[in-house]
């Protein structure tokens, strides 16, 4: 984005509406830009965090199958398997901190 250039402070509430109509319209395409980013970087931190559940399976147990995580949970026990899995759930989100790029 870049900056919204004036050339001094409007002389009138007129003069200030074009400068007020294109600062409004460069938000309406920030939103758009950072929303983009957002949903980049969730996809992205979504595949680190499957890579990282189903590289650990294979890693302790090469021949585990992995037709059950693309099924999804069983309906009858997926409240319970929730609850029993909830402090590993912290612990591997912990895992996954946020570095701000470099500038």
């Amino acid at each position: 984005m870049s900056p919204i250039q004036v050339a001094g402070p409007p002389a009138s509430l007129a003069d200030a509406f074009p400068v007020l109509d294109s600062t409004a319209e460069k938000l309406r395409r920030l939103d758009q830009v950072l929303v983009g980013h957002l949903e980049t970087e969730g996809r992205e931190l979504i595949r680190m965090v499957a890579e990282h559940i189903l590289t650990f399976l294979r890693s302790h147990d090469p021949a585990i199958l992995l037709a059950p995580v693309i099924e999804g949970p069983v309906a009858e026990t997926d409240a319970p398997a929730r609850e029993s899995v909830r402090e590993v759930i912290d612990f591997v989100a912990a895992y996954f901190k946020r570095e701000p790029a470099d500038p």
